[in-house]
């Protein structure tokens, strides 16, 4: 498949390193990317979380909100939905996520989104904040 020749080639730590002092497109590609690659299995994730990744993906969350551009939501939703995937394979990634201080982010981001549910971008946000938050608490 298209993700595991993605992870053969070793291709995790560059778009990890795409997340960072990137413009927000392609933050957003490389989310995405990632989103992709934890999706599929619980060995792809695990090379997702020891990449550094989890902390760059939940920094795309912490923007203020008031400076982000359309760009810069659609990265956060996807790195949201890059960390409800990581979050569903198993407990030891969910640790490294409470660790790099994924709670006190994702609470942040879902109190400013709950303000804007009328968005689709606000409720999509919302709802994955929601699912990481419940995964998290287990």
């Amino acid at each position: 498949s298209g993700r595991t020749a993605v992870v053969r080639a070793g291709a995790i730590p560059h778009l990890t390193a795409l997340l960072i002092d990137w413009p927000s497109t392609t933050k957003l590609q490389a989310a995405r990317a990632l989103k992709n690659i934890a999706w599929s299995n619980f060995e792809y994730c695990a090379l997702v979380a020891t990449s550094g990744a989890i902390p760059l993906l939940l920094s795309l969350l912490d923007l203020n909100p008031r400076h982000r551009t359309l760009g810069d939501d659609v990265a956060c939703i996807e790195a949201l939905l890059a960390l409800h995937n990581l979050a569903s394979k198993n407990a030891d990634i969910q640790q490294i996520m409470v660790d790099a201080g994924a709670v006190p982010t994702v609470s942040r981001l879902l109190a400013s989104s709950s303000s804007n549910t009328t968005s689709s971008c606000g409720a999509i946000k919302t709802d994955a904040a929601k699912a990481i938050l419940g995964m998290l608490a287990k």
